[in-house]
């Protein structure tokens, strides 16, 4: 398998997702390359192997070849519109999240398109091996972890729990300053993790959760809330 891997998009998340596929698929990440090597590969090596898409999908990489498998690891977030038709192209749509595994099933059969879509799930935990046994679910209540992409609507989510105080409580998980929560904190129903006050330090954020701490805390609650 060879995952193309221009410079221009490498990034610390994106390295990570991919070094799952060279440590547990035996990929090789590969830059774009020009046409005369283009052509060379495609005469070569590449007439064998596996070619994995990160998000975006430049056609020079894509063979008419049957016997060549092509998959694309998708971020629904990421779509580019102007790659809607070569999506006809790709045998697999590899899914990080249900959201995206089910836009994406439901945009393959929209279009006619032949390609399976896989959820892969990644980093996500396992709670049969993380966990401790015996972990029971709590009441009702929901979690949220918040991500660095403002498209994970943290702020909107926190913003609205507030106005219902019959919500069971949400526990939101991640790295906040005490000026983005200090409004949440005589709220009933809201919990921020780790806990932060007004004499937490701006540049010194606190430490994060543990491992096991998040995968605890994933196992207990009911409900995990994604918008």
């Amino acid at each position: 398998m060879d995952a193309l891997l221009p410079g221009k998009d490498r990034g610390l998340s994106t390295c990570t997702d991919m070094a799952l596929y060279v440590m547990h698929a035996g990929a090789r990440i590969i830059p774009l390359l020009q046409a005369q090597d283009m052509h060379r590969y495609n005469a070569g090596c590449g007439a064998a192997t596996a070619r994995l898409f990160w998000h975006t999908i430049y056609p020079s990489f894509i063979v008419d070849r049957e016997d060549v498998l092509h998959m694309m690891l998708v971020d629904h977030n990421k779509l580019l519109a102007k790659d809607t038709l070569l999506h006809e192209h790709m045998n697999v749509f590899l899914c990080k999240t249900r959201v995206c595994q089910e836009l994406m099933r439901r945009h393959v059969v929209r279009m006619g398109y032949s390609g399976h879509v896989w959820l892969m799930g990644h980093s996500s935990s396992d709670p049969s091996v993380d966990v401790r046994l015996g972990v029971q679910h709590k009441d009702l209540s929901f979690l949220h972890i918040k991500g660095r992409s403002s498209q994970q609507h943290t702020q909107q989510l926190l913003r609205c729990w507030v106005t219902q105080p019959h919500f069971p409580r949400l526990t939101v998980v991640g790295a906040f300053a005490w000026e983005e929560v200090k409004m949440y904190g005589d709220i009933l129903n809201v919990q921020i993790l780790p806990r932060v006050n007004h004499d937490t330090p701006q540049d010194q954020p606190p430490q994060p959760l543990a491992a096991g701490q998040l995968r605890q805390l994933q196992a207990e609650t009911p409900v995990h809330i994604y918008p």
